[in-house]
């Protein structure tokens, strides 16, 4: 008896297991509500350190559950609406963003929790644990 089936079983592979992979890609392209240029700023800033989400957001939790380090950046960032305004912006916009408003709003919170730490001899401190990768998320690169 022959079959009708105009594709033959290997063609049907092929094309299922290109499915699969435009499957794959497209989560894995999915946008990302952590903000990468904290990252990013973070690494150019202690050139030895890799940084993961997780030194602001709490491992296998949606990103709006952030540890006591991201809690402590989120209140430096109170007011300025940084996620909505960057949600509001795409492209070169949300890159000019990113660059123009993003990365100096992380230093100068950054500078003002480091100014804290030498008010308050109690208080966590970050600006040796962050470049020592001792925070969550954070570790030293290894040296090639």
């Amino acid at each position: 008896m022959k079959s009708t089936c105009r594709f033959s079983l290997k063609t049907m592979r092929y094309v299922a297991g290109f499915a699969i992979c435009g499957i794959v890609i497209a989560i894995l392209a999915a946008p990302v509500m952590a903000h990468g240029i904290f990252k990013k700023t973070l690494e150019r800033r202690h050139e030895t350190l890799r940084v993961t989400c997780n030194m602001c957001h709490v491992k296998g939790e949606p990103k709006t559950e952030r540890n006591e380090f991201g809690e402590v950046l989120f209140e430096l960032f109170e007011g300025q609406d940084l996620s909505a305004r960057w949600d509001a912006v795409e492209g070169d916009e949300r890159k000019a963003f990113e660059q123009e408003v993003m990365t100096p709003a992380l230093n100068e919170a950054l500078e003002k929790l480091y100014a804290r730490e030498a008010d308050d001899p109690e208080a966590p401190r970050y600006s040796e644990m962050i470049p020592a990768g001792e925070m969550p998320g954070t570790k030293i690169k290894k040296k090639r």
